[in-house]
């Protein structure tokens, strides 16, 4: 007597491949969204924590020299002169156009801080926002306005930076937000 013979299905049919496919392919996708909203998240915390680091820095160095460091290009000193004059990148290397919409660095002052922070450090990531490069951060004397011409040391000072962000709460304590291009990037400015 013959056994009648038993079929073996021990595969998957294709729809079940397919439907298993897509299942993977949708989860790798949020995955990816995820992934880039973390990275940008981070990017904005390392910008937000070197900002308190020159913070930090510059009331050091306050404490040891009396003001803050008071570099101003006093040769234009007018409301007509140009922001590079006054705004200066901290921790890029001496030159113009460097950082932040063209600004120029200026050896002296990251050299001035440079016994209060390791490096000094700098923003090593490119923030395009519209074809232009806003990475980095720019100091400011701020002794009536960045304009002012005396050669005293500073009382008070200027940061800005720029994060990647909608929500002008994402800039640190102390600093305000205030939307640079709407739904785009947030300019983060201390003091508040």
């Amino acid at each position: 007597m013959k056994l009648p013979l038993r079929q073996n299905n021990k595969g998957f049919t294709l729809i079940e491949l397919l439907v298993v496919i897509s299942i993977i392919g949708l989860l790798a996708s949020v995955i990816m969204v995820s992934l880039g909203d973390a990275r940008t998240e981070a990017r904005n915390s390392a910008r937000n924590s070197m900002a308190l680091e020159y913070i930090n820095a510059f009331e050091l160095y306050r404490s040891d020299n009396i003001g803050y460091p008071n570099f101003r290009n006093t040769s234009s000193v007018d409301e007509d002169a140009d922001l590079n004059d006054t705004y200066y990148c901290l921790g890029e290397p001496q030159g113009t156009n460097v950082c932040q919409h063209n600004m120029n660095s200026l050896n002296d002052l990251n050299t001035a801080i440079s016994e209060f922070i390791s490096g000094p450090p700098r923003d090593e990531s490119n923030l395009d926002i519209s074809g232009t490069d806003y990475s980095g951060i720019t100091y400011a004397c701020n002794d009536g306005g960045p304009y002012n011409d005396s050669d005293e040391p500073c009382t008070s000072f200027i940061l800005i930076w720029y994060l990647e962000s909608d929500d002008e709460d994402d800039c640190p304590r102390g600093s305000f937000g205030q939307d640079f291009i709407p739904g785009n990037s947030i300019r983060c400015t201390y003091p508040e």
